[in-house]
């Protein structure tokens, strides 16, 4: 049973991991490119001009430098302000910003929770390759909003852009220290790894609880637990009742002859002493 129940609680433990992060790319939208990003894509709603293109088709620009999963790629068109949302809060975790033209891109990213601002911070980026940016807000919108820089002195345009990629997002797990009222649900794992450690803690106490029991019989008796039966405790105890028995004046007379083996043999000669 302890080997079921230690097994069983590994297996949980080893389910009951963190809750698994999900990575949203723009690779498999479908169309020409230039477009904006479908409503629903990734179960967020994209503001406007928030659109994604094919990065293999723009040469020498941030777009291709920018890109970490190939093809495709989403950035603010015209450097608009744009913004995604959905109505159940997410963990944003992270995502890869470049710069399009420029370097030195500034781009100022705010998360808000049912309409509260809950974290804002401003990223500097360049366009010669991507730049990781960690956040981990517990959000339910998130708007970006990019400006200034240098142009990089690509010769195919120029402008305030960022590119975007490997959006990575979790669900959220605990509640949150902004929002108490928002409370979280557990994942399936932690209820396996919940449910098995009852299990594990009733089977322990199954087992002591059974264990007293079976230690415990006629206390009145012994009351030594359940060793008073070897030889050298079974002595004493004999004793001690021989004792008891004699002081209530029940005891069985002592003082009989203790029967041998060859008894009889003394009987019968005794017994040929008296005929002479």
């Amino acid at each position: 049973m302890r080997k079921m129940v230690f097994l069983a609680t590994l297996a949980a433990v080893a389910l009951a991991g963190p809750a698994s992060a999900r990575l949203v790319t723009f690779d498999l939208i479908k169309g020409t490119g230039e477009e904006p990003i479908p409503t629903g894509w990734a179960s967020f709603d994209w503001s406007a001009n928030f659109d994604w293109l094919n990065s293999s088709a723009e040469g020498d620009t941030g777009y291709q430098y920018g890109t970490v999963s190939p093809p495709n790629v989403a950035y603010n068109a015209y450097g608009a302000n744009v913004s995604f949302r959905r109505n159940t809060p997410f963990e944003l975790v992270s995502f890869d910003l470049t710069g399009a033209w420029n370097n030195g891109l500034e781009v100022t990213v705010t998360g808000f929770r049912k309409g509260v601002q809950v974290d804002s911070t401003t990223f500097t980026v360049n366009s010669t390759g991507p730049t990781l940016e960690t956040l981990n807000w517990d959000v339910n919108r998130v708007t970006f909003v990019s400006f200034g820089g240098t142009p990089a002195g690509y010769p195919n345009g120029s402008g305030e852009q960022f590119v975007l990629d490997n959006l990575t997002t979790m669900p959220i797990t605990q509640p949150s220290t902004d929002f108490n009222s928002f409370s979280a649900v557990p994942e399936a794992s932690t209820w396996a790894l919940m449910l098995v450690g009852f299990a594990g803690l009733g089977c322990a106490g199954f087992r002591k609880a059974r264990g007293s029991a079976s230690r415990s019989t006629s206390p009145e008796r012994h009351g030594r637990g359940r060793n008073w039966r070897t030889p050298a405790r079974r002595g004493l105890y004999s004793n001690w009742a021989g004792a008891e028995l004699r002081a209530e004046g029940r005891a069985k007379p002592q003082n009989r002859a203790p029967r041998t083996r060859d008894a009889p043999r003394r009987l019968r000669r005794a017994a040929g002493a008296c005929r002479y």
